[in-house]
């Protein structure tokens, strides 16, 4: 299979099936910019619990796509939520 790409969120998802390992991979590009946030908020923000990803690349695998799939979009909500 061939490796697809879906959008979501304005971020570029990765994705396909691994002969190698038998796993569906993700990857994305998760966005360090930070714009229209004041210092008061990111404040606050840093008590909240922190997401599961930093600003770069992430990677989700898996055996079945749409689990991978939800896995990555699931991340990247919580990534843009939380930053």
């Amino acid at each position: 299979m061939a490796p697809q790409t879906q959008t979501y969120r304005g971020i570029e998802i990765r994705y396909g099936y691994s002969i190698h390992d038998d796993q569906v991979h993700a990857h994305f590009d998760l966005p360090a910019d930070r714009e229209g946030k004041s210092s008061f908020q990111r404040a606050v923000l840093t008590r909240l619990p922190e997401a599961p990803f930093r600003p770069g690349t992430g990677h989700i695998q898996g055996q079945i796509e749409a689990e991978v799939l939800t896995a990555a979009c699931t991340a990247i909500d919580r990534y843009l939520d939380h930053r």
